[in-house]
Parts: structure tokens; C-alpha cells; sequence
């Protein structure tokens, strides 16, 4: 006897009137030139699911044509004026038997990270059959994964508070999936929130110091020593790079820090630095990845295509930085490379590599000083001091 596959659905709630945005309408503010509405599609369309469902009722018409543009079906409230359960309800009634769970989006909490679909949906798929709710430092956000074996008890539910009303009874049966997603927490409300929205875009694939120490000690587990050589690592090199800044150049303090913050998220593994880079990569912060791919071995190339390599990169910042951090010490980056081949005095292979590797140091060192301290004898193994 054939099985019919089981899928997942997205359902996105669009129905409402946007009242407190004072004559604008939420789902069709651009966001990057994008409507509001495209964006929350996206990500779930991006995160390879493709029943998406978005329940309209308030200017649905204005609607109808980038949901069908998008491949979204359309579930048409008429009752939306009732609240945002009678959304869900409508969504929840249009499910079909072979759908497996369903998730709930708002349409105003657009930039949910990619990343936080896909772990609930691994997580989902591995045989978890909670209720799943992506969790950033305790609190829980959107979008929640539900069973589709909860869709009969919600049409039926008499209760108060609406949806979390509903699965507030069903805590015991829940899971918290820790993310590094700020997003998932962020609605756009009022018109500030939606400044707010469009004057952080361009950092959007740049983790934020919080999203970084969730990655790193919430789903990651790196040791505590490492974290905290991270953060100074990351601390220093934000201060080289301000300091940089402060001579003209014009380096990305906030790319600068994250990377220092991630940079060994795969310390205890071979390679680490590959490794780590292709964690961050996957993720969505390929910036980031490029950096900590060559913070163990910058090459003599490490400027981005299309600018000088005369002039300090981001990843220069962070690799130097982190040859004058020894655990949580500053430590000059010759004495660093000492120690080293000292160790490895054994292996002329091994110091062969520590050499060449020093004498690209030396090289990405000298660019820095010829920046920062032009004009004086300092350089940066006196600053560390």
C-alpha cells in the first residue's frame, strides 16, 4: 500500500489593518527595495519549503498579486476584524490530512534568520514531535513549529489569548531550540520599529555581539577559555580598527568584531579554521566566514577584490589581533611565532610552515603600522604593551 508523503507548511498572517503605522500599510513597506511581505515569504521559500500559505484580509487585494507571483496560496479572512486567532483558524483550516506541522509567522517580524527555519526543521525532521519554539537568550520567538496533530484542538479552542493562549497548555509537550536570530524577536509595530528595520539592514548578514555569544556558548558549547580569548581578540581588533578608522581608512567595525567573536567557534576540531568558516557560511554570514577562514594563515592576499591591497583589510585586523592574544594575555606577535617553533623544533616541516607563516605576519604587521603610526617610532608591538 502506498504512503503519501507528509510536508511542512508556512503560513504567514497578513490580515490585519497595520493601525499603529498611521496610514501606511506593513505588507507592502519595501525593505532593500523588497515589500515586507516578499521578504517573509522568502525565507521560508529560501529554507527549501514550498507549501506557503499567507492568510489576507484587510486590503487583500493589494496582496493578491506578489503572493501569487511568489507561488503562495492565498486564504482569504473575512472575519479578520475578530483578531489575529481568527487568522490562525483560517489557516489552521485549510490544512489537509498530509500535512505533517505548520509554522506561524506574522507578517510584521519579516527578517526571522533563514538559519532559524531550516535548525527547526532538522530538529523536526530528526523526530521531535513537540510543539518546537526558537528560543535567543531565554525568550522565545517566531516562527513556533506545531504538529499538525494540535490543528483539531485549535478550531475548537474557546479559550483566552489567542494562539499562545492555546499552546500555553501544552508547555510540558514543548521544546526550546536555542537560535542566534535577534530577528525573530523584532516586529515592525510602529513607524520607528520600521526605521529602526531599514537603518540595520545593511549589518543583517553581520551577527550581532548577542547573536554571537549564542552561537558560541548556547549551540556550539565552545569552552569557556575560548570564549573569553575570543571577546579579546575581538576587543582588540575593534580597537586596531577604529584606531585605523581614525587615520582614514574605512574598515567594518561591526564585521571586525563579530569575526573576532567567532573566530574559533571550531577550535577543537582539525582545521578549525575551514571548518568554522563553512559553520558561519552556512548560516548566512559569509562576510564573517571569509574572515575566520583566514585568520590561522592570511596569505599575502587578504584584501577584498576590488580594493588595494596596500591598505589594511578587516581580515588583516582580526589575524593580527589574534597573533598578539595569547588565552586572554596580549603578548608581542614575534614572541607568539618563538614559541612555536620551539615547540615544533622537532618537526621542519611543521616549522617551515610556522615560518612562512610569521613571515606573512610580518608583512600584515608592517601594512598596520605604516597606517597607524606613521610619523613616530611606535609600533604595534609597543601599543600592545
Amino acid at each position: 500500500m502506498m504512503t503519501t508523503k507528509k510536508f511542512i507548511t508556512a503560513v504567514i498572517l497578513s490580515a490585519g489593518k497595520s493601525s499603529r503605522m498611521k496610514g501606511l500599510f506593513k505588507p507592502l513597506l519595501p525593505l532593500a527595495g523588497v515589500p515586507i511581505i516578499e521578504k517573509a515569504v522568502g525565507v521560508f521559500h529560501n529554507a527549501g519549503i514550498r507549501d506557503i500559505r499567507c492568510v489576507t484580509g484587510y486590503r487583500s487585494d493589494d496582496l493578491a498579486d506578489i503572493l501569487k507571483k511568489n507561488g503562495v496560496r492565498e486564504l482569504e479572512n473575512k472575519t479578520h476584524e475578530k483578531g489575529m486567532f481568527s487568522s490562525v483558524v483560517t489557516a489552521v483550516s485549510s490544512l489537509e490530512d498530509r500535512c505533517d506541522a505548520f509554522f506561524i509567522l506574522p507578517v510584521d517580524i519579516p527578517l526571522v534568520r533563514e538559519t532559524t527555519v531550516r535548525t527547526l526543521l532538522n530538529r523536526r525532521r530528526s523526530g521531535s514531535p513537540a510543539i518546537l519554539y526558537p528560543v535567543f537568550k531565554g525568550m522565545r520567538g517566531h516562527p513556533p513549529l506545531i504538529p499538525a496533530i494540535y490543528a483539531q484542538q485549535i478550531l475548537q479552542w474557546q479559550g483566552g489569548g489567542g494562539l499562545k493562549g492555546f499552546l500555553g497548555q501544552y508547555n510540558a509537550d514543548a521544546v526550546d531550540v536555542p537560535v542566534a536570530d535577534e530577528w525573530m524577536l523584532r516586529d515592525v509595530d510602529t513607524r520607528a520599529d520600521y526605521q529602526h528595520f531599514t537603518d540595520r539592514l545593511n549589518g543583517y548578514d553581520i551577527p550581532t555581539r548577542d547573536e554571537c555569544h549564542v552561537l558560541m556558548t548556547d549551540i556550539f558549547k565552545v569552552d569557556d577559555p575560548i570564549v573569553r580569548h575570543c571577546r579579546k581578540v575581538a576587543q582588540m581588533a575593534r580597537s586596531m580598527g577604529d584606531a585605523l578608522n581614525r587615520r582614514g581608512e574605512n574598515l567594518d567595525l561591526d564585521l571586525i568584531t563579530a569575526a573576532g567573536l567567532v573566530h574559533d567557534i571550531a577550535r577543537m576540531q582539525k582545521h578549525h579554521a575551514a571548518v568554522g568558516a563553512a559553520i558561519l557560511k552556512g548560516m548566512g554570514f559569509e562576510r564573517v566566514a571569509d574572515i575566520v577562514s583566514k585568520h590561522m594563515d592570511i596569505g599575502r592576499a587578504a584584501a577584498p577584490e576590488g580594493s588595494s591591497s596596500e591598505r589594511p583589510s578587516e581580515a588583516e585586523v582580526v589575524f593580527m589581533a589574534d597573533k598578539m592574544v595569547q588565552g586572554e594575555t596580549v603578548v608581542s606577535m614575534e614572541k607568539r611565532y618563538m614559541e612555536k617553533i620551539r615547540r615544533h623544533h622537532h618537526d621542519p616541516e611543521a616549522v617551515a610552515v610556522i615560518k612562512r607563516r610569521f613571515a606573512d605576519a610580518l608583512v600584515v604587521k608592517e601594512k598596520i603600522d605604516r597606517v597607524l603610526f606613521r610619523g613616530n617610532d611606535d609600533d604595534l608591538s609597543d601599543a600592545a604593551r
